[in-house]
């Protein structure tokens, strides 16, 4: 696929190390980091292959969302 989904992928496991210690940031980056990975990768898919592009961008999507989800959800500390 090339350097750019690489890139990209990088960026999203370093927002998901970013997610441990400020997990809204770092959930909301990893979660919309997913979506140009998955948009990249079915693109470069021979035939817009879909399972490909979820297979690549499902664990940001997911693990980003949790994070986001959870920090959002949680009360704040007193």
């Amino acid at each position: 696929f090339g350097a750019a989904l690489v890139a990209l992928l990088l960026l999203g496991a370093l927002a998901l190390l970013v997610a441990w210690r400020w997990e809204r940031l770092g959930g909301l980056l990893a979660f919309v980091l997913g979506i140009p990975v998955a948009v990249y990768v079915a693109t470069a898919a021979d035939g817009y292959n879909l399972f490909s592009a979820f297979v690549y961008a499902s664990p940001l999507i997911i693990a980003g969302g949790l994070y986001w989800l959870d920090a959002r959800l949680r009360p704040a500390a007193r």
